[in-house]
């Protein structure tokens, strides 16, 4: 069935059903067009609110359960909480963690010291004697191997668990 067959709106109006011819259907495009620069204006103009009106208002003005004019912001406004500030929760301080074994942080410090040294050397351009730079590569790499070695092992097949027990 074409739109000129439907029986519910006229031949010649447009698709919607609307007599005025001011939306959409329009043959011509010139209604469309004058539309169009009016809501690109709109867009472009800001909000403008209505002045703040006593409370008193009619029943027909405001309505039950209608925010009052005094109480819209404008778009992008953030209003302030009325009423006491809400209590955050402030998590406890960190328990401590366990103390480090002297081995330990020897293997920290020179898995962390030693490039940043070398970092801190290319960074203000001076030029240390060579053995420094061989200390501070050697002290990264057995930091690293001993902090590796003395990792704890998941899955240990002689830990002492025998499974679940029925």
């Amino acid at each position: 069935m074409t739109d000129e067959e439907r029986p519910d709106r006229p031949a010649d109006g447009p698709p919607d059903g609307s007599t005025d011819g001011s939306t959409g259907g329009a043959v011509g495009g010139s209604d469309d067009d004058a539309v169009w620069a009016a809501l690109v204006e709109s867009f472009h103009r800001s909000p403008s609110l209505p002045e703040a009106e006593d409370d008193t208002a009619g029943p027909g003005e405001d309505g039950p359960g209608a925010a009052p004019h005094s109480q819209c912001a404008p778009a992008g406004a953030v209003a302030a909480a009325p009423g006491p500030p809400e209590e955050h929760f402030v998590p406890p301080p960190p328990m401590p963690g366990p103390p480090l074994e002297p081995v330990t942080k020897l293997a920290w410090l020179g898995t962390l010291g030693g490039p940043a040294f070398l970092l801190l050397v290319v960074l203000i351009g001076w030029e240390p004697p060579r053995w420094l730079v061989w200390f501070a590569v050697a002290g990264f790499l057995a930091g690293f191997v001993t902090l590796v070695a003395r990792m704890r092992r998941e899955n240990d097949p002689y830990d002492g668990d025998d499974g679940a027990v029925v």
